[in-house]
């Protein structure tokens, strides 16, 4: 072959590879954005045209105001500022309508069920007999203990005669020993001065001594025994006393039993049920009855986290179907049983419905109401990830997307109460795939105007209205947003003065202004319509 020949050859083989690499390297298939900035997915076109205002492909080189961001896009999100606050969560209860008051009416005394006065369901009053006892050995048994009182208080009167009797003898015989002992003194004191003059013997003085020491004997001996009957008449009449007090309490015991053997509703109500049937015998507290009250409220469990919601005033809704019926709790939630929480409210009549009753015992309906399950930032649920390991957000700061993590305190509905992101911080809302932590963001909706690409693969700013500079939205493979000046042409390594800005697609043909569409053509160029790229 002709060197000629050889020459023209190796020139098209050498045109061929700067068409394809063109095509392929320079032109690749992602999303390209022009002078504006790239905003969707990461696009082929690394670097800037060379030179200086001419669209450019090239891989790297000097800037250009039509340049190609690189590989790192900027990615459109939603965002979603978030603040401080009670997370509230909405829950709903199970009440039941149950009576203000129901007792279990015990008997008092014991005996046989003689009659009973009143049927299940009729309504009585506050000490209206309902059951009658038999009361034949309770008045026998009342009888008794008078016999018993009569016996005691017998006793003690005899017990008082006869003491004043002895009483009254005892102190005669004092006196009449005190008079003796008189007497000895006297006589002794008489023997003495006679002895003296002479006129009596030793004898006789010794003799008259002897019954003065006698007579005092006898008159400590009257006062012993006065004295022994006035304690021994203090004793028995104490003893006798208690005697008859006892008495006087089994007599009240006996006609208190008497009296029980009617038994009575202890307040006004309606009777429920019946224990016994007439003929049984019956023992004290052995339960005969059920009373209720007219008077009816509603009575729930809920959890003991959520008792807090249910202070005493509390105005709630029960609801039965279509009725609803307006309640107020009235009285603080008890103790946990059961892992459960017991709480009552009673029907407002000021509240109600006119001329509308509160429903029957026993009905079941809801009641709605709302518990705070924490304080702190709240944040969507869509805007929450989890690697597996840590739960997160993309917090954006500074046009980028920077992972924070953060700790779940409570979740209710579409919200979580969070610690670990700041109150009035930006999220982003629902992540789309492939954003990773650092990436460029921008907001979706937001405006803004685009920068020229510079240097190497980093693309200017994004965020902008289509025609404004900026891509609107996630660019696809093949698709480029921007618009060049009417004529505007971008040839691969050249400079030129065309600028990008609005949407174009990649094709074949050309497009009208500010759509232009690429297609690739001999010597690398790229060629659209008015406007077009």
């Amino acid at each position: 072959m002709k060197p000629r020949a050889w020459a023209l050859v190796a020139l098209l083989v050498v045109a061929a590879g700067f068409a394809g690499y063109a095509l392929h390297g320079g032109f690749g298939h992602g999303s390209g954005s022009t002078s504006g900035g790239g905003g969707g997915a990461a696009s082929p076109f690394a670097g800037a045209a060379r030179g200086g205002g001419a669209p450019g492909f090239s891989r790297a080189g000097g800037a250009g105001a039509g340049g190609f961001a690189g590989r790192s896009a900027t990615v459109t999100v939603q965002s979603v500022d978030v603040s401080s606050g009670p997370l509230v969560a909405d829950r709903t209860a199970t009440g039941t309508v149950v009576p203000v008051t129901q007792s279990n009416v015990a008997a008092q005394a014991s005996g046989t069920v003689k009659t009973l006065l009143v049927a299940v369901g009729d309504d009585v009053k506050a000490g209206q007999p309902i059951v009658q006892l038999s009361t034949d050995a309770l008045q026998l048994a009342a009888a008794n203990a008078h016999t018993q009182l009569s016996t005691a208080e017998i006793n003690l009167q005899t017990q008082q005669t006869n003491t004043q009797q002895a009483t009254t003898q005892l102190q005669s015989q004092l006196d009449s020993a005190q008079a003796a002992l008189a007497a000895a003194q006297a006589n002794y004191d008489s023997a003495q001065k006679v002895f003296a003059l002479g006129g009596t013997s030793k004898a006789s003085v010794d003799s008259a001594r002897s019954q003065l020491a006698q007579a005092q004997a006898n008159v400590t001996s009257a006062k012993n025994a006065l004295s022994q009957n006035q304690r021994a008449e203090t004793e028995s009449l104490q003893q006798l006393k208690l005697s008859i007090a006892q008495a006087q309490n089994g007599v009240k015991q006996a006609e208190l039993n008497l009296a029980n053997a009617t038994i009575r509703a202890p307040f006004d109500g309606q009777v429920a049920s019946f224990a016994v049937a007439p003929g049984e015998y019956v023992g004290p507290s052995t339960s005969v009855a059920t009373l209720v009250s007219t008077a009816r409220q509603v009575q729930l469990s809920v959890p003991p986290s959520d008792a807090s919601a249910f202070a005493a005033g509390t105005k709630l809704v029960f609801a039965t179907g279509v009725a609803q019926f307006p309640i107020t709790v009235n009285q603080r939630p008890g103790a946990p049983v059961n892992q459960g929480v017991t709480v009552t409210a009673s029907f407002d009549p000021t509240r109600a419905t006119a001329g509308a009753d509160p429903p029957a015992v026993g009905l079941v309906g809801t009641v709605a109401y709302k518990v705070t399950l924490a304080t702190a930032t709240l944040v969507p649920i869509t805007a929450i990830q989890n690697d597996g390991t840590n739960s997160f957000v993309y917090v954006i700061t500074g046009g980028k997307a920077v992972q924070t993590n953060l700790t779940i305190v409570a979740q209710a509905g579409n919200q979580a109460a969070v610690t670990g992101v700041p109150s009035g911080a930006s999220i982003v809302d629902q992540p789309p795939p492939g954003l990773l932590n650092g990436s460029a963001v921008s907001i979706a909706g937001a405006a803004g105007s685009g920068g020229a690409g510079s240097g190497g693969s980093r693309p200017g700013s994004a965020a902008g209205a289509p025609g404004a500079g900026a891509n609107a939205g996630s660019a696809r493979p093949g698709a480029g947003s921007g618009s060049a000046p009417a004529g505007g042409r971008s040839v691969a390594g050249s400079s030129g003065a065309g600028s990008a800005a609005g949407s174009g697609t990649r094709g074949g043909s050309s497009a009208p202004a500010g759509s232009g569409t690429r297609a690739p053509s001999s010597g690398g160029t790229s060629t659209g319509g008015a406007g077009g790229q």
